[in-house]
């Protein structure tokens, strides 16, 4: 009891003694070192242009036509390859100088053929200096210390911790305190392109063309999409909610179309993104259901 006393003297006495000021400057530093434990890693504001127009291309099925037909006008310039760009000839063809890799999957401990048939190609064919873009959650993985031990690669890191401040969004995007919700990595390609304020974009195999590959089996209504890449012939694949635990089940129509269409807003986001930084974006896409951006071949 007596010594419960002292400490409530004690802590009567500093509350005199230290002015109340002093407690919020302490509070302020506290605040301060929790947060600079939890740093946004990201460096993507360090990749060095080598143009002032990039070419973003997509794995639609028509890249291989807008390569034939625009190579010397994609060879020009600074060059975004995505995803599975590395195990085609496109990608020998026009030497990509940034390659952005958005998916999970690219990441994870265990890997799929298609992982492996990706990274064995990826350190493989590249055979120029080129900027690797991941995101931050993927520092500490086997891939990304590959590519740090290869002389070829630089890697940078793009921000997934949002950290909102008071400024606008195109602000605290131009600061990549927030990024918009990459839902597929054409949406990254596209605000990286504009994060570094290049003067024009021009997109190519970007089909989004799931309207026309979406199908509901007659049989049993499941719903399945005929998968199509510049790569490959295409193939049938259930939508199911979770691959790995296909128990779960088969997505609902107008659940996938929910979720869609969210992606398809979101290119009218990054158009408004784009004209807040003076960027201007055009579609040069054989085919593409992308509504958003100007339509112009190169000349």
């Amino acid at each position: 009891m007596e010594s419960r006393r002292k400490i409530m003297n004690v802590k009567s006495v500093l509350k005199l003694i230290i002015p109340p000021v002093f407690i919020l400057v302490l509070r302020k530093l506290k605040q301060r070192f929790h947060k600079s434990n939890d740093k946004i890693v990201s460096t993507i504001s360090l990749i060095e242009k080598k143009s002032d127009t990039i070419c973003i291309l997509g794995n639609g099925p028509s890249l291989v036509e807008s390569c034939n037909k625009y190579i010397n006008f994609i060879s020009r310039h600074d060059v975004i390859g995505v995803n599975f760009l590395c195990i085609t000839d496109v990608f020998t063809q026009v030497k990509p100088s940034i390659y952005v890799i958005s998916d999970p999957a690219f990441f994870q401990q265990e890997k799929n053929d298609n992982i492996k048939q990706f990274e064995k190609a990826f350190f493989s064919n590249t055979t120029w200096n080129m900027s690797v873009v991941i995101p931050d959650f993927a520092s500490e993985s086997e891939f990304c210390s590959k590519v740090k031990q290869n002389e070829k690669f630089k890697v940078y890191f793009y921000n997934t911790r949002n950290c909102s401040s008071n400024e606008n969004f195109f602000e605290q995007y131009n600061r990549n305190l927030l990024t918009p919700p990459a839902r597929n990595v054409l949406n990254f390609a596209l605000y990286l392109s504009i994060f570094m304020k290049y003067k024009e974009v021009y997109l190519f195999g970007a089909e989004n063309s799931f309207m026309n590959d979406l199908h509901v089996d007659q049989k049993d209504n499941k719903l399945y999409f005929m998968y199509k890449h510049f790569y490959d012939e295409g193939k049938k694949i259930y939508l199911y909610y979770d691959d790995s635990k296909p128990e779960r089940g088969i997505m609902k129509l107008y659940e996938f179309l929910s979720e869609h269409s969210k992606t398809m807003k979101l290119y009218w986001d990054l158009l408004d993104y784009s004209n807040y930084n003076n960027v201007k974006i055009y579609n040069a896409s054989e085919y593409s259901l992308i509504d958003a951006f100007e339509r112009r071949k190169p000349e």
